[in-house]
């Protein structure tokens, strides 16, 4: 089971207009970014995607609607598939732009989502010059990179694609782990059975990191969807949590398309987990887990984890 993926990150100076953006950023680039997404791509804003006769090749559609295509076998009662994209920021927490007001975040697009690379550029150009938040401060993009290679430089106005990269999820069946740390680097927000989790415990974290891998290896990746050993599940409901110091983080924010306020809530924070002696590493999935994202929001800048594997 591979899925492909590329990071943009970019960096735009400013402000040129309005104040300094406040509170989590990433409701305030999420939204933004994808009504310039819809400007750019959409033939018609008026038209609903579902009934678009280019749905399923439109840049806007594809990335930020998550429109199913209409043989799919998996999802199928749901209206929407999960989203091939992941908003990265830049301070791990969400906080505003430094004190120098430059502003620095990153789009991970994932499989099918990568050949719109283009249009995301310009997006996030019209979204700088349209400006951000209730003040719409305004910035000037500056540059695109792939995290190493450039894709964008205005001074030079030319796109170059961003470096593709493979995440290969393989089961490791072999032994060897002790402990398992956890980093809550952005609010990840999990659920069991239908409430929070206020506490996630490592079981929590691994079976929503499997659901999210495999839900996007099924509508964007390639080869055989890989199953979850049995024996891996049974290992991290027996682990057993060390410590943990974690805290609540709540964001409000506006849905437009509901027409009303609601509050965006995760954890952040570290965890350790003591893992069973001769069990098998549950690296593989921690990996796309830290790749990807976990739990709700993700599109947001939530469900951003880190981990840490010790010996025995």
């Amino acid at each position: 089971m591979r899925l492909s993926f590329a990071d943009l990150w970019f960096d735009a100076k400013g402000p040129r207009t309005g104040g300094a953006l406040r509170g989590y950023v990433g409701k305030t680039l999420r939204g933004a970014l994808g009504f310039a997404l819809k400007r750019t791509a959409c033939h018609d804003s008026r038209a609903s995607c579902d009934t678009c006769l280019l749905r399923e090749h439109c840049a806007y559609a594809i990335i930020f609607e998550g429109v199913p295509s209409a043989a799919r076998q998996v999802m199928r009662k749901y209206p929407r598939v999960p989203q091939p994209f992941v908003l990265l920021l830049s301070d791990a927490k969400g906080a505003p732009s430094p004190r120098d007001g430059h502003l620095r975040f990153g789009l991970r697009l994932i499989g099918q989502a990568l050949r719109a690379y283009p249009y995301v550029v310009q997006a996030a150009r019209s979204m700088c010059e349209h400006g951000l938040g209730r003040e719409r401060t305004s910035y000037v993009l500056e540059r695109v990179s792939d995290g190493r290679d450039v894709v964008y430089d205005a001074s030079a106005s030319v796109l170059r694609p961003p470096s593709a990269q493979w995440l290969d999820v393989r089961s490791d069946l072999s032994a060897g782990v002790g402990r398992i740390g956890i980093e809550f680097r952005t609010p990840v927000c999990l659920c069991a059975d239908g409430r929070r989790a206020v506490l996630p415990t490592f079981e929590q974290v691994l079976r929503a990191a499997v659901r999210r891998t495999r839900l996007l290896a099924t509508f964007y990746g390639e080869g055989e969807v890989a199953d979850v050993p049995k024996v891996l599940l049974e290992a991290a409901r027996a682990s057993q949590g060390v410590w943990r110091a974690v805290h609540w983080h709540d964001v409000p924010r506006y849905s437009a398309r509901q027409g009303r306020g609601m509050i965006l809530r995760g954890v952040t924070g570290h965890a350790a987990f003591d893992w069973p002696a001769g069990a098998a590493s549950p690296g593989a999935w921690l990996g796309a887990a830290k790749t990807f994202h976990i739990g709700k929001a993700v599109t947001f800048g939530f469900g951003g984890i880190d981990y840490r594997m010790e010996s025995p």
